[in-house]
């Protein structure tokens, strides 16, 4: 298993879609601020658009994936590290893609 930090930076925009490959498999992740609440939300699609996993909060030092089932499952597991070591807080809306980066944990399918 290995750690591949997903670069993300937001850029100043509160909602954004990238292409990323995980496990050699290309996938659409798209990045949602919640002004409101004050955090980070990630959905997975597969290349072709279709939901595979919707509205994953990114929280600091738990591995998001780790509760979700099904076949169509992204194969790895998802954290989000805080660089500084303080995992005390949560990626901010400037935060994302500097103090805080997306890992992905390669796993075999």
């Amino acid at each position: 298993m290995a750690l591949v930090e997903i670069p993300c930076a937001p850029a100043g925009q509160s909602h954004w879609t990238q292409r990323t490959q995980l496990n050699g498999v290309e996938y659409l992740l798209t990045f949602d601020w919640s002004q409101r609440d004050g955090h980070w939300s990630l959905s997975i699609d597969d290349a072709d658009g279709n939901p595979l996993h919707t509205g994953l909060v990114l929280v600091t030092g738990l591995e998001l994936l780790g509760q979700l089932a099904g076949v169509r499952r992204v194969p790895g597991g998802l954290i989000v590290i805080d660089t500084t070591g303080a995992n005390a807080l949560e990626p901010g809306f400037r935060d994302l893609g500097g103090r805080f980066a997306l890992g992905y944990v390669e796993r075999s399918a």
